[in-house]
């Protein structure tokens, strides 16, 4: 399976070298540098070209974006099967005793590169696509499942369900543009090839991608709309929480109150950092944990409140109000990546994505 790139070269391109040309495309050194080494990576009217090459008025330019023969060393073009290195471990006798455990420990694993991607474990959810074409598929995740492979979860995520779906079979070739954590549903954007995860994230960076989340929580913002410009850092007891800190990272949430009742709210939510657990975090912070949060629900927003709720009310009974949150905590986390925009990376067609309504929500 492979993917290529067809462009016929306008008045306005020629006279460019095939490397101006792609780097006006969004790619990156890197990225040129892997497809200019690939077998007929870069072609013009059918025969292969340097990236040096000035394109001409007419010049049928293929590029060849993603390729999964096998054996093939993406960044040299070698086409070596690839190895376990262990011929590393013997030059380590010249190295310090660290350098040495460190180059033993890497000699004993295969490249990243060539990491395989395991078959879905059984039992998962199906997998529910969006949106698919062939250098982009957005999947809406269950809350519950990790998007990606980490300790504890090797073949129990989506990506590891995309990538049987699409027939990818090294980790390299598919790309989360922006994951989701397990406990958070919603919309996942993969890249299936590194070119279109380079202008992607460029994307992101530039605020072209847009990500819109839905969440409920408990009271409402001080303010309609708005936005949270707190630091994060990882709490010190508990690495898997983020806590408000002046040392921390700097994070900022733009919230809107859609709807608010009997004691809930439901709030739309963009984020200008993506970081770890940034909206439960600083949700908790202003006094409007997440319904269903476990980590920072329940007591949280008593105990580590920085703003009060709207018209400083608070809960007449803690006991009370634990309580029921408390019950509610081990439900599902009321928090939806729900809508995506973002340009496709090599029509430049703009694309917007809703998810389903939550379950939570009916």
């Amino acid at each position: 399976m492979e993917r290529r790139l067809e462009r016929r070269i306008g008045r306005a391109e020629a006279g460019k070298s095939v490397k101006s040309y792609l780097k006006n495309l969004g790619l990156t050194e890197r990225q040129i540098s892997r497809i200019k080494f690939r077998e007929g990576g870069i072609t013009v009217n059918g025969s292969p070209v340097t990236v040096r090459y000035a394109l001409k008025e007419g010049d049928a330019l293929s590029l060849l974006l993603f390729s999964d023969a096998p054996g093939r060393d993406v960044r040299e073009g070698s086409g070596k099967e690839p190895e376990a290195r262990l011929s590393q471990v013997g030059e380590a006798s010249a190295l310090s005793p660290g350098q040495s455990k460190k180059r033993e420990a890497s000699a004993l694993l295969p490249r990243q590169s060539e990491a395989l991607w395991a078959p879905p474990a059984g039992g998962l959810p199906p997998l529910n696509i969006v949106y698919e074409d062939e250098d982009i598929l957005v999947a809406d995740k269950p809350h519950g499942l990790p998007t990606h492979p980490s300790h504890g979860h090797f073949d129990d995520t989506l990506a590891n369900q995309a990538a049987a779906y699409l027939g990818i079979r090294y980790c390299r070739d598919l790309h989360a543009i922006g994951r989701l954590d397990k406990d958070t549903g919603g919309l996942v954007l993969f890249a299936r090839n590194a070119a279109a995860a380079s202008i992607l994230s460029q994307q992101r960076q530039q605020k072209k991608l847009e990500k819109r989340y839905l969440a409920l929580v408990y009271g409402s913002p001080a303010d309609e709309q708005g936005s949270i410009d707190l630091p994060l850092a990882r709490e010190a007891e508990n690495i898997n929480r983020m806590i408000v800190s002046e040392a921390g990272k700097s994070a900022i949430t733009h919230y809107r109150c859609l709807w608010s009742r009997e004691g809930k709210s439901l709030l739309e939510l963009t984020l200008e950092q993506g970081r770890t657990h940034q909206i439960r975090a600083h949700l908790s912070a202003i006094g409007c944990p997440i319904v269903g949060d476990p980590v920072y629900g329940s007591e949280a927003d008593s105990c580590r409140m920085i703003y009060p709720r709207k018209n400083g009310e608070l809960p007449t009974e803690k006991a009370e109000a634990d309580e029921k949150r408390s019950a509610e905590s081990s439900k599902v986390l009321h928090l939806q990546a729900h809508s995506l925009r973002f340009v496709q990376p090599f029509t430049g067609e703009g694309i917007f994505l809703e998810a389903k309504w939550p379950s939570w929500l009916s």
